[in-house]
């Protein structure tokens, strides 16, 4: 079984069917068989001798809990997007349903309903958050109390959700939606690129240098190198931009390039972790979200990223896919404390930071930071171990 539901996330493995808890118990109460229960008095649709319960969803002769009953649509109606702040049923109710079952499954049952309220309380599922994250938020900024000073304008200060303590945490991003611009104060000949608008996931945002003594190739160098990652077929010709920034302030770069321009993409939404002190001078390595990337396999389509502190990595909309796909899942590193959320931008996106002034537009962020549920899955298994266990002894005697 793999769990689908924040704070017992888990990718299915090859073969095996993907089921929300939910689900689960619907499988579980399947496989109990009729309880040898006598009746005293006969009930409607029943006889004596067959189920001494007559409780709303059970069938003839079959006392299991099922979507029917009252508790049971009860704990449904966690099974929504506002599952976090949703009202679980009394736990006296569901142990009552586990009561129900034989001994070799009871436990498995209790073990189950325990990992399924405590998910359905909001403290215990995970912490919601919520950001506005406008294009001029500079990522490079993350921990700082003041943006850099650049020549073209530094943008502001990206916001931040400040982490629940613990470790094994991880992020998933619910709800990302907007649009921002990379420019919108372009002097002619160049006005014509601008209101180039993109969503979260970034665009490829179309561009030719025709300002007097730097065209190109000298627009997109990378290093000192020309025409940088560009390939001598797009010499004096409107092609996209790419991403190719080094670190700063203590705080990585990041690569993504794609040979074909349309597939290119800047100004998309990026993350950073830090701790509370703050970036400490040395960066770590940059990532490569390229589809090409041997540090990100799959590049912008990774299911799974584990990031360092202090080390960019691509957002995006959360999904696997470019508005669509599966929500990609971020651990958080065990010192982190805080999460910024941010944008990329400089001087053709290459070298440094700048130019952030002239964005305009705004992201709308919502996601939910999750503690890791290994206790709860543990004790789910282990109480199907020792019934199991206690069956067989029951049995042997």
């Amino acid at each position: 079984v793999s769990w689908d539901l924040p704070g017992c996330t888990r990718a299915a493995a090859a073969g095996v069917e993907k089921l929300s808890p939910f689900e689960f118990l619907d499988r579980l109460a399947d496989l109990v068989p009729p309880p040898h229960r006598r009746q005293k008095n006969a009930t409607p649709g029943g006889q004596a001798g067959g189920s001494g319960f007559a409780a709303s969803g059970s069938k003839t002769g079959n006392t299991r809990f099922t979507s029917r009953s009252s508790a049971w649509r009860s704990l449904r109606n966690c099974n929504s997007p506002g599952y976090t702040s949703c009202l679980p049923p009394k736990p006296k109710d569901l142990f009552r349903m586990a009561r129900q079952t034989p001994m070799v499954l009871r436990y498995a049952a209790r073990a189950a309903i325990l990992c399924i309220v405590g998910l359905a309380s909001p403290g215990a599922a995970g912490q919601g958050f919520s950001l506005s994250v406008p294009a001029t938020a500079d990522i490079f900024a993350a921990g700082y109390d003041a943006v850099p000073i650049t020549p073209n304008g530094g943008g502001t200060l990206p916001p931040s959700v400040v982490l629940p303590s613990g470790t094994s945490r991880h992020i998933q991003f619910t709800g990302i939606t907007g649009s921002v611009s990379f420019n919108i104060d372009a002097a002619p000949p160049q006005d014509i690129y601008r209101g180039q608008y993109n969503g979260p996931d970034g665009g490829a945002v179309f561009w030719q240098d025709a300002k007097p003594g730097n065209p190109w190739p000298n627009a997109y160098t990378t290093d000192g190198t020309e025409p940088g990652l560009l390939p001598p077929s797009e010499k004096d010709t409107v092609t996209s931009f790419y991403l190719d920034m080094q670190a700063y302030g203590g705080i990585s770069g990041m690569l993504l390039f794609e040979p074909t321009p349309a597939d290119r993409r800047v100004m998309f939404l990026t993350g950073v972790f830090t701790t509370a002190s703050g970036p400490d001078g040395t960066a770590p390595p940059r990532l490569d979200f390229s589809s090409t990337s041997t540090s990100v396999p799959g590049g912008r389509s990774f299911t799974v990223l584990s990031p360092l502190v202090d080390q960019l990595f691509y957002v995006g909309d959360g999904l696997t896919g470019e508005g669509g796909g599966s929500r990609q899942t971020f651990i958080v590193p065990d010192e982190a404390t805080h999460l910024y959320l941010g944008l990329i931008d400089g001087s053709r996106f290459i070298h440094g930071p700048d130019f952030y002034d002239n964005n305009a537009g705004s992201f709308s962020v919502q996601g939910i930071v999750v503690p890791e549920p290994a206790a709860g899955i543990m004790a789910l298994f282990a109480g199907i171990a020792a019934a199991a266990a206690l069956r067989r002894r029951r049995l042997n005697r």
